[in-house]
């Protein structure tokens, strides 16, 4: 029987963006997922956040397989493809990085500050998951849900456990509305997103990477389902 993940969740402050370490505690092997850098000050780059998740990886001997992306975020925002140098440079091996508009993004970013031409390595890079496809972390499996909203259409979630890990904080928020408050296309994307979280068991936690410190009351990066079930009064299925 596969037990539940061990989960580290990092904040970085200066984008309010949670990124998470997702591990099989048997294995060792793990995921990350939404690694983000600092915020830049002065044209400069900075890896505070991720440097203190890259010192949980190396403190739990953790083998990173796979850089998860749920969304595209800003361009140069990722720290995909920092992680992984710094992966590959302590244990040789880097893991895959799925790619995202996000990692284009940085890409760019790099490639016109730097001059740096191919800052992933085109073999370690993964197209993006189709909805129902499962990956392995360890003893683990992680089921693939496309979630679309009315900003990020190729939003995905990664649910492990009983853990589903999700971007986009307009799938979280505060509504009390009904379903004919979802009329044009984009719109009704986000109500049927909205109706699959909440259709997940109650005791099922959420984790959102850009839902702020504060996006769940106490410091939490997460809610349960039956939490936002109270908090979002949806009509389901009305």
């Amino acid at each position: 029987m596969e037990s539940g993940p061990s989960i580290h969740p990092v904040y970085e402050n200066s984008t309010r963006s949670w990124m998470y370490i997702v591990a099989d505690t048997q294995s060792k092997n793990a995921v990350v997922i939404d690694p983000v850098l600092d915020a830049a000050k002065n044209n400069h780059i900075s890896t505070n956040a991720v440097d203190d998740l890259l010192k949980t990886v190396r403190l739990n001997d953790y083998t990173i397989d796979r850089v998860l992306e749920t969304h595209g975020s800003g361009p140069g925002r990722s720290a995909a493809w920092y992680l992984r140098t710094q992966i590959q440079e302590r244990t040789g091996t880097a893991p895959r990085v799925v790619m995202g508009k996000s990692f284009a993004g940085v890409q760019r970013l790099f490639q016109r500050k730097y001059g740096i031409q191919d800052i992933g390595g085109r073999r370690n890079l993964e197209p993006g998951f189709q909805d129902g496809q499962i990956i392995d972390i360890g003893g683990l499996r992680a089921h693939i849900l496309q979630l679309p909203t009315q900003t990020q259409g190729d939003h995905l979630g990664y649910l492990i456990g009983s853990n589903i890990f999700i971007g986009e904080p307009a799938l979280t928020v505060d509504y009390n509305i009904s379903r004919s408050d979802f009329n044009d296309e984009s719109a009704h994307q986000l109500w049927l997103s909205i109706q699959r979280l909440l259709g997940l068991p109650k005791e099922f936690r959420i984790y959102s990477s850009n839902g702020g410190v504060h996006g769940f009351g106490d410091g939490k990066p997460f809610a349960t389902v039956e939490e936002l079930r109270s908090k979002c009064k949806l009509l389901m299925g009305h």
